[in-house]
C-alpha cells in the first residue's frame, strides 16, 4: 500500500482536526525568490534527535484507544549530540554561505532552538504492509504545530549569518509505528521556506523532511531537503542512488538530488 492510499483511510480526530486530511503530498506552490537569482538553489542538512520514541508510541497507542488528541516533541540536532546540522547540498544562491564541497557542520543557534511539536490528527488504523519492511503495527497523520526553525550559524565558515529554514506550523506527516519499535515520519504536505543573511527569502517549490527512531537507540535522525526555482529554473531529476540516515541505529531511505 502506498502512503498515499494510506492517508486516504486515515480517519480524522475529532471535527475540528484538520477539516479531512490532506492527501496531496508534497505541494507545489509558486516560489517567492525575492533576491534569490539562481535558476535552482537546494540545500539538504541531516544530524540527530533527542530521543522521542517512547512519547511517540505512547500518542499512537492513546490515539488508537480514543483516549484522546496528544503530541510528542521533537528536539532538532540537540546540543548534546554537537547542536550542529550536516549540510550534504548547497547549491546556487546557498553555496556562498557553506563550505564547498560539502559536507559541512554548521551550528544551529541558539542551541536547542530547531524544536517541533507533532499533534495527532487522525484516528492510527494497523495498514498492511510491504513484506520488505517491518510490519507497520499503526500509522497515523500528523500536524506541525508550530513554526520549526533551523537558524544555520554560517558564521563560522566566515561569511555573513545566518541562514535560516522554516516549516511552517500545520505543515503536516505521516506517522508509522512499526513492529520492532521504531517510528518514522515523513513530510506529506507543507513547503521549507529560506532567508539569506542579506534578508532575501524564497519559498521551496520541492521540499522533503523525514525522521525516527529505533526503540533502543539513545537518539534518532533526521534528513531535511528544500529546492528554490527562480526565473524559470527546472529541479534535476532526482539521483537513482538513495541516501542512508543511519544515526541512532535507525535506517531512513530518502531520496537525494545530484549536486549541480
Amino acid at each position: 500500500m502506498n502512503k498515499l492510499s494510506l492517508l486516504q483511510k486515515l480517519a480524522p480526530v475529532g471535527v475540528a482536526a484538520f477539516g479531512a486530511i490532506s492527501v496531496i503530498g508534497i505541494q507545489a506552490v509558486p516560489a517567492q525568490a525575492v533576491g534569490f537569482t539562481s535558476p535552482v538553489s537546494s540545500l539538504e542538512w541531516d544530524d540527530t534527535t533527542d530521543s522521542f520514541v517512547a512519547e511517540a508510541t505512547d500518542v499512537f497507542n492513546a490515539g488508537a484507544a480514543g483516549v484522546g488528541v496528544a503530541s510528542f516533541d521533537v528536539t532538532f540536532s540537540p546540543v548534546f549530540a554537537g547542536g550542529v546540522a550536516i549540510v550534504g547540498i548547497a547549491t546556487g544562491d546557498f553555496d556562498p554561505f557553506f563550505d564547498n564541497p560539502p559536507p559541512d557542520q554548521v551550528p544551529i543557534v541558539p542551541p536547542n532552538s530547531a524544536f517541533g511539536t507533532f499533534v495527532l490528527d487522525t484516528v492510527p488504523i494497523n495498514p498492511p504492509s510491504p513484506p520488505a519492511d517491518p510490519a507497520i503495527v499503526l500509522a497515523a497523520g500528523f500536524e506541525l504545530q508550530d513554526n520549526l526553525i533551523f537558524t544555520f550559524d554560517t558564521t563560522v565558515n566566515g561569511v555573513p549569518g545566518p541562514v535560516t529554514a522554516t516549516l511552517p506550523g500545520g505543515s503536516t506527516f505521516l506517522g508509522e509505528l512499526k513492529d520492532d519499535g521504531a517510528v518514522e515520519f515523513e513530510l506529506e504536505a507543507g513547503q521549507w521556506e529560506f532567508t539569506l543573511p542579506d534578508g532575501s527569502f524564497a519559498t521551496a517549490v520541492s521540499s522533503e523532511f523525514e525522521f525516527g527512531q529505533t526503540f533502543f537507540s539513545p537518539g534518532g535522525g533526521y534528513q531535511a531537503e528544500g529546492d528554490v526555482v527562480h526565473d524559470g529554473g527546472r529541479i534535476p531529476e532526482p539521483a537513482t542512488i538513495f541516501g542512508l540516515l543511519t544515526v541512532g541505529g535507525l535506517g531512513l531511505r530518502l531520496k537525494r538530488k545530484k549536486q549541480a
